[in-house]
């Protein structure tokens, strides 16, 4: 055993935990990826005068506008860098406004423009919209702020209804 342990540490030489990136490094790579992922599809939405509120949304694997899947973490990576306040309070603004006061799901927040809040899609996002809310409303203007706060309640009452079974799908 002694001589496998004599081994690694051999085979480690002084340099080689230099080339381990520190947390920061590692989380300013995140950043930067997903900020070049989200840039060609805001550019567009931006350039357009008319521009209809899902432009300010990423797109799902299918291509289509969503609300879930992308949106909410590329407006944090947006707010994280400091890069365009402006883009970020837009999309968080296009989220919000999906959220449903009543119906199936109250609180809850569809996947896609045209269809019903759903527990999964809040769960899904209700998560970003906490951290948000709790690390990055720096640069959000006040009115978008208390919006963001005020969603909160009701997103998180959606998912724990949905878990506990309330909402939850019945199986036939």
């Amino acid at each position: 055993m002694l001589f496998v342990a004599a081994s690694l540490l051999l085979a480690v030489g002084p340099g080689a935990t230099q080339d381990v990136p520190s947390p920061e490094a590692r989380r300013a790579e995140i950043v930067r990826l997903v900020l070049r992922h989200g840039e060609s599809r805001f550019e567009a939405a931006e350039a357009a005068p008319d521009a209809l509120p899902e432009a300010y949304l990423m797109l799902n694997s299918a291509g289509q506008p969503s609300y879930a899947e992308g949106s909410l973490e590329y407006a944090a990576a947006l707010l994280m860098s400091g890069a365009d306040t402006a883009r970020a309070a837009k999309i968080i603004g296009t989220v919000l406004a999906a959220q449903a006061a009543g119906g199936k799901c109250p609180g809850g927040f569809p996947w896609r423009p045209e269809t019903e809040a759903d527990p999964y899609a809040t769960a899904f996002l209700a998560p970003w919209l906490a951290y948000i809310h709790q690390h990055l409303t720096g640069g959000l203007p006040d009115d978008l702020r208390a919006r963001l706060s005020a969603s909160l309640k009701p997103a998180l009452g959606a998912v724990q209804r949905f878990s506990v079974g309330v909402d939850a799908p019945q199986a036939s």
